[in-house]
C-alpha cells in the first residue's frame, strides 16, 4: 500500500498512517523507515487499539490537504490514481 502511494505520478500527496497499537516491532521499524525516507509520509502511533474507526480518525488528524482518500494496509492503487482524481 505504501509503495503504491509513493509511486504515484501526481506528486502532491501526503500519506497519513495510524499504527493502531501494533505489538509487532517490525511494523514500527518499517513505518519509521518510510517516514524518514519521504516527508510526505506521516505516522501516528496509537497507544491503545481503537480499531478501524479510531485509527482512521487518528490518521485524519494528521492530514493537511483539502481532499482525503482512504486505504487499508493491503490496498494497492495504480500509479495514475491520484493524478486522475
Amino acid at each position: 500500500a505504501i509503495d503504491s502511494v509513493t509511486e504515484q505520478l501526481y506528486p502532491h500527496w501526503e500519506l497519513c498512517i495510524a499504527d493502531d497499537a501494533s505489538p509487532d516491532e517490525e511494523v514500527r521499524r518499517v513505518l519509521k523507515l518510510y517516514s524518514e525516507k519521504d516527508a510526505r509520509i506521516k505516522i501516528v502511533y496509537r497507544e491503545k487499539s481503537g480499531h478501524i474507526s479510531a485509527a482512521t480518525n487518528s490518521a485524519l488528524e494528521l492530514c493537511t490537504g483539502p481532499w482525503v482518500a482512504f486505504m487499508d494496509h493491503d490496498d494497492v492503487i495504480p500509479k495514475h490514481a491520484l493524478y486522475m482524481l
